[in-house]
Parts: C-alpha cells; sequence; structure tokens
C-alpha cells in the first residue's frame, strides 16, 4: 500500500510539474487544449509528455553513469600504477 501511494504521489507530481513548467508546461497545456477541443480527454498529450521527459531522463542517467564509471576505473588505474611505484622503490 505504501509502494502504490508513493507512486501515485509521483506520478501526481510530476504531472503537475509538467503542466505548470513555464515554457514546456504552456506547450503541453496548448496541446491537451487542442485534443480536448478535437473530442479527446488532453490525458493522451500528457502520457506522451511524460513518456518523453522519461525516455530524456533515462538517457541522461545513462550517460551520467557511463562517465562515472569511467572516472573511477581511471581513479583506479591511477591508484594501482602509483602502488606499483611505491613497491619497486622499496
Amino acid at each position: 500500500m505504501k509502494l502504490k501511494s508513493l507512486l501515485l504521489g509521483i506520478v501526481a507530481g510530476a504531472s503537475l510539474g509538467m503542466l505548470f513548467a513555464p515554457k514546456a508546461g504552456k506547450d503541453l497545456r496548448e496541446k491537451m487544449k487542442k485534443e480536448r477541443d478535437d473530442g479527446g480527454s488532453g490525458l493522451t498529450s500528457l502520457g506522451d509528455s511524460m513518456k518523453e521527459s522519461g525516455e530524456s531522463l533515462l538517457t541522461y542517467a545513462q550517460k551520467l553513469w557511463t562517465k562515472t564509471e569511467k572516472f573511477f576505473d581511471e581513479k583506479l588505474a591511477e591508484d594501482e600504477g602509483g602502488d606499483k611505484k611505491m613497491k619497486k622503490g622499496k
């Protein structure tokens, strides 16, 4: 039950955030209005916008993960090189 409430809160917060964001919110509200004028509910536009945002966030997270992995791999390689130099110096 707590997980369901948490997920509902996340979806509601993201939806409201998209609706009230300055530029993106204005564009989304216009798309929703056009969809309602055409006989729809407007929710398709909201869903599409949320999907695009999720895909964008996923792409960003993947790039960040790759950069973080590379950074730590380089640092570990530097540390291993330093350990070898210290051992040779003894």
